[in-house]
């Protein structure tokens, strides 16, 4: 008899009560792109949005179901639920949930609802159904009181990534809620940590010593980590910002760099004060100027820099308000946490301390004392090394390391692009990729080709349209992960821009209606279906 996925957890759990790494609840491999890893883009959507993205006609399936349980004969009940199962399956816990929970409110008083609730508690650990698991969790997030034995089975769920933010809507209830979830978020590391630091106490001193020791780590998406560290935790005021010791200037350096690539072009620190912003900037410069540099301080202060100059270059060319009003709507873009740069005089004087500060051949002498691959990465990010058949054997050579060098061009809107791909494209046989969604593999594992897809998928995300016969492909190949890498890139490109399907590539909307005939796992069909109605013709 196949394991419950509540069996899986806990046969790979380590000494430490952590999972042994890698894992996955679907028995996949997750690739080079963070946001296939297990659990990690439904449950970003459902963190940013928590909104119901349910189409009509599925609800009336739902209100089906709910008829059946309420009917109380057990043959209902056992139908009614094995029904939930396959419609969870097919539609995806988060695009579900919250509609369901609204209607669950309203049925809490139903004679049929404490066998339903009995059997959700059953579920959490027998069920082998990822996305049944997750709305179960979601339901135990409405009760008042549960018993110490179901805490335990969801705080050992909280453990996969898959579930952890499900888990911790639920655990947030608790009386020790504070406890327990600091706890989880020492024993989960990618994108359960990720999800887990917003809802833990982040006034707490002891929390914060752990961030700075070793919280900050994260495999996953370290950018998402630092990024809520600087804007809600008490550590910018505990690093004594007026006499930054070396150890708490490389720290800040390494969330300084981490929190500007979230958004490419545009360093920011969320949820934060232009004046704290200021504050904590200056801090940062004036220790830069003091400490010894190094490869990853220049970066931080490159990508400043540029940011910072681009957007005073940005608002000196255009009408501010105009720019923030009427260009918002033309461009589908969300302009609006610009708002914080708009108080000109302050912007102004952050700008003075970067150029007071910016001595570009003092920085370009630092390349000599690198190693090749930073000292190739270094020279990008300055502009002083072009494309050519040094690069071009870089990449050849080691094609994983040298990913960031799509990252940097896709950027810059760099022309060399194209040239960049043209080498991967070397590299991968796209065509061996583009297999087709239900061609039989000998193994879940994934190849090196494969591995390297989801790599350049993820990096190209800030270049639409360039590339686009890596996402055809991707969305053909026969494993999951570099099909959820191809249409989360694809996602991405139609968010940030004015095209539709069709405009990226012609016939492009009729291949996703195709493999969407084919598709098994709900995340990706489900973006599918979001894609098409929203960006087809």
């Amino acid at each position: 008899m196949t394991k419950s996925i509540y069996q899986k957890i806990i046969e790979n759990l380590d000494s430490e009560g952590k999972l042994t790494q890698p894992f996955s609840v679907y028995d996949i491999e997750a690739g080079l792109d963070p946001f296939v890893y297990d659990g990690a883009f439904d449950s970003v959507l459902f963190l940013h949005e928590r909104r119901i993205r349910i189409l009509v006609k599925r609800l009336n399936v739902y209100k089906e179901i709910w008829k059946m349980f309420k009917s109380g004969k057990k043959t209902s009940i056992d139908l009614a639920w094995k029904s939930l199962e396959q419609a969870l399956a097919e539609d995806g816990t988060s695009k579900v949930l919250e509609v369901l929970l609204i209607d669950l409110k309203d049925l809490q008083q139903e004679d049929f609802y404490p066998l339903f609730l009995e059997k959700v508690k059953t579920a959490l650990k027998e069920s082998r159904n990822v996305e049944l698991i997750k709305f179960c969790l979601g339901v135990l997030e409405l009760e008042d009181e549960l018993d110490d034995e179901v805490k335990a089975v969801i705080f050992t769920l909280a453990l996969a990534d898959e579930f952890t933010f499900y888990a911790s809507l639920v655990i947030s209830n608790w009386e020790n809620s504070d406890e327990v979830l600091f706890n989880l978020i020492k024993k989960v590391s990618a994108w359960g940590r990720i999800m887990t630091l917003p809802k833990i106490n982040l006034k707490n001193i002891e929390v914060n010593q752990w961030l700075y020791e070793k919280g900050w780590q994260n495999f996953a998406k370290p950018e998402y980590q630092a990024s809520i560290i600087l804007a809600n935790s008490e550590l910018t005021n505990l690093l004594n910002l007026s006499n930054l010791n070396e150890e708490n200037y490389e720290f800040l350096t390494r969330m300084l760099y981490y929190s500007s690539v979230i958004e490419p072009g545009v360093v920011r620190i969320y949820n934060t004060s232009l004046d704290k912003q200021i504050e904590i900037l200056k801090a940062w410069l004036n220790a830069f100027n003091e400490y010894e540099l190094n490869y990853l301080s220049i970066i931080v202060f490159m990508q400043l820099y540029n940011s910072y100059r681009n957007l005073k270059l940005m608002f000196e060319s255009m009408n501010q308000e105009d720019f923030m009003h009427e260009d918002e709507e033309k461009l589908k873009v969300d302009f609006t946490f610009l708002e914080i740069f708009m108080e000109e005089e302050k912007f102004d004087d952050l700008l003075d301390y970067f150029e007071e500060s910016y001595n570009f051949e003092l920085f370009k002498s630092y390349i000599d004392e690198l190693g090749d691959r930073e000292n190739v990465l270094f020279a990008l990010q300055l502009g002083t090394l072009e494309f050519g058949p040094y690069l071009e054997d870089a990449i050849q050579s080691d094609p994983v390391s040298y990913l960031e060098v799509l990252k940097i061009y896709a950027i810059q809107g760099h022309p060399d692009l194209t040239k960049v791909l043209d080498v991967y494209r070397d590299i991968i046989d796209l065509v061996s990729i583009a297999v087709g969604p239900k061609t039989p593999r000998f193994s879940l594992q994934m190849s090196d080709n494969e591995k390297l897809m989801t790599g350049v998928l993820a990096e190209i995300k800030y270049s639409p349209r360039i590339g686009s016969d890596f996402i055809i492909a991707g969305l053909q190949s026969s494993h999951e992960s570099v099909r959820l890498s191809a249409v989360n890139t694809l996602r991405k490109w139609l968010k940030f821009s004015e095209f539709k399907l069709d405009d990226i590539d012609e016939g492009l909307e009729d291949l996703i209606y195709l493999v969407l005939d084919y598709e098994d796992f709900p995340n990706i069909r489900n973006l599918y279906r979001e894609i098409v109605d929203e960006y087809g013709n």
